[in-house]
């Protein structure tokens, strides 16, 4: 999807974006085409965009959770379970683009899936 930006405001590559009118709709911030034409990976449904819409920056990347909580949980993109297990409470939440342990850094153990 590309975008016209017409405020001095120019998103970081990466950040969050969201309709005005649909908060559901979510956008992340991709490649700059010039100083003004921003290309945004759509993220979720396109039924709500419209020509002209105003698009919103969250001013933060997408988050997960991560740690203890997290362990043996399915969630979506943003975070939310997917599993029927109800809400993830987790003190610590990371951005989908940090880097990830090293494999020297990683436990190794076998675990019987069912």
């Amino acid at each position: 999807m590309t975008l016209l930006c017409d405020s001095q405001y120019r998103p970081p590559l990466r950040e969050l974006l969201y309709l005005e009118h649909d908060s559901s709709v979510k956008l992340e911030a991709y490649a700059y085409e010039n100083d003004r034409v921003l290309r945004c990976l759509l993220l979720s449904s396109y039924r709500a965009l419209r020509r002209g819409d105003r698009v919103l920056s969250t001013g933060q990347e997408i988050t997960v959770p991560v740690g203890n909580a997290a362990l043996g949980r399915a969630f979506d993109l943003f975070g939310a379970p997917e599993d029927g297990k109800g809400e993830i409470v987790s003190t610590t939440w990371r951005s989908i683009h940090a880097k990830g342990a090293s494999g020297t850094q990683m436990e190794k153990r076998e675990v019987e899936l069912v």
